[in-house]
């Protein structure tokens, strides 16, 4: 599954959306050969979420879960009642994930959106607007050692439910240079 990205989160009120890259999968209980949650190598990023649950996003070795070091950057994000492990792809010199251009990934657990992509060349930031609204949140940038920057944003937002279709919300995601000029747009959407 080189060509697909995904966070795959654990705990309580967690759900979940996914774009491109590597995955692993995980249970718990029950299994007689259950796989856990990969070992976690240190804490990138610590804090509270927009919901005001506490945080921390921690590094994964890559090989922990079969993966090629050179080509993802895996992490954990813990909050107080849920968990997501994934990878995240690295992308090339030209600003691409295996020839496309990088879409990042989104992970939902509660009412906390997260939003992450691995810097491409040239990329110092990315912003996050909900759609049809001004108002947008600049990432924080944490270091992942050779691979770069990884790019983080979290957004609060309602509980995506099934039984509510307007609980789901899409954002516009935009890349941008040191200049604040756009490098690459994408448009992402809650699940539900």
């Amino acid at each position: 599954m080189a060509s697909r990205r995904r966070l795959l989160p654990l705990g309580l009120a967690a759900a979940f959306a996914v774009a491109g890259g590597t995955a692993w999968a995980m249970t718990e209980g029950g299994d007689s050969d259950p796989v856990g949650p990969a070992p976690t190598t240190g804490i990138l990023a610590q804090g509270t979420a927009p919901s005001g649950e506490s945080y921390t996003i921690s590094g994964i070795d890559p090989g922990e879960v079969g993966a090629d070091p050179t080509n993802v950057v895996c992490i954990e994000i813990k909050t107080d009642s849920s968990r997501t492990q994934g990878c995240e792809l690295i992308p090339d010199q030209l600003g691409a994930t295996p020839g496309q251009p990088v879409s990042p990934s989104m992970s939902l657990l509660g009412a906390d959106r997260f939003l992450l992509a691995v810097a491409p060349p040239g990329v110092k930031t990315m912003e996050v607007g909900i759609v049809g609204e001004a108002k947008t949140t600049s990432s924080r940038s944490l270091d992942v050692g050779a691979a770069g920057k990884l790019l983080v944003v979290m957004v609060g937002g309602p509980p995506v439910t099934s039984r509510d279709p307007a609980s789901s919300r899409d954002y516009n995601v935009r890349l941008l240079d040191a200049d604040g000029k756009t490098v690459q747009e994408a448009t992402k959407s809650d699940p539900g």
